[in-house]
C-alpha cells in the first residue's frame, strides 16, 4: 500500500509541476501578447484616419487634411459629470465623409440613397458604432456629429484621442468613439 501510495503520490506531484510550469508558459505568452498589443495599439494610434467602403476616393485622411475642412465647436455637457461642461473641437463627420468623395445631395434620389446608408465607425481597441447617413447629413437633420481633435481647446488625451466622435444630445455616450481609426461606408 505504502508503495503503490508513493507511486500515485510521485505522479501526482509530476503532473502538479508540469502543469503548473505549462500554465507559467501559457501565462507569460498571455502577458507578452497584451504586452505586444499594447504596443501595437500605441503603434497605430497615428494622427491619420482611412476612409473606407462604398466611397468614389477611398483614402487616409491625416490631421492637417483633416484641419484644413471646415472646422467647429460643439459645447456639451461631460455624460460621466453633468454639471461639467465641454468644448470639443473639430471636423463635422458630413464634412469628413465629403472628403472620401461622398456627395451629399439634396435631390430626391440622392436622399433615397442617403436613407439606406450606413457608416461604421471603427476605434484602435475594436469598440464599433454605426450611424446611418440620414444622421449626419446637414439636409436632412440639424444635428451636428462631430469628429473631434481637441477638448477645451488642448489636443484630445491620448486616451480619447488623436480622434473622437461626439454625438451631442445622446443619453448615453455609447457611440462617442474614442481613438478613431476608420470610417467604412456601406450602401445597404
Amino acid at each position: 500500500m505504502t508503495i503503490r501510495w508513493s507511486c500515485f503520490g510521485s505522479c501526482a506531484l509530476s503532473v502538479s509541476l508540469a502543469g503548473m510550469l505549462c500554465l507559467q508558459f501559457i501565462d507569460s505568452g498571455w502577458a507578452q501578447d497584451k504586452i505586444g498589443d499594447a504596443a501595437g495599439a500605441n503603434a497605430q494610434v497615428e494622427d491619420s484616419l482611412d476612409l473606407r467602403g462604398d466611397l468614389p476616393n477611398p483614402r487616409r485622411l491625416n490631421a492637417s487634411e483633416l484641419h484644413k475642412l471646415p472646422r467647429l465647436e460643439v459645447r456639451t455637457t461631460d455624460p460621466h459629470n453633468p454639471s461639467k461642461e465641454i468644448v470639443y473641437s473639430g471636423t463635422p463627420l458630413a464634412e469628413v465623409l465629403k472628403a472620401g468623395g461622398l456627395l451629399v445631395d439634396s435631390g430626391m434620389a440622392a436622399i433615397r440613397d442617403t436613407i439606406t446608408m450606413t457608416v461604421l465607425v471603427e476605434a484602435t481597441d475594436g469598440y464599433r458604432a454605426v450611424f446611418s447617413l440620414a444622421e449626419l447629413n446637414p439636409e436632412l437633420t440639424d444635428r451636428v456629429i462631430l469628429l473631434a481633435d481637441a477638448k477645451d481647446g488642448q489636443p484630445l488625451p491620448p486616451r480619447e484621442g488623436p480622434f473622437r466622435i461626439i454625438v451631442p444630445g445622446e443619453k448615453r455616450p455609447a457611440r462617442w468613439v474614442r481613438q478613431v481609426k476608420a470610417l467604412t461606408v456601406r450602401k445597404n
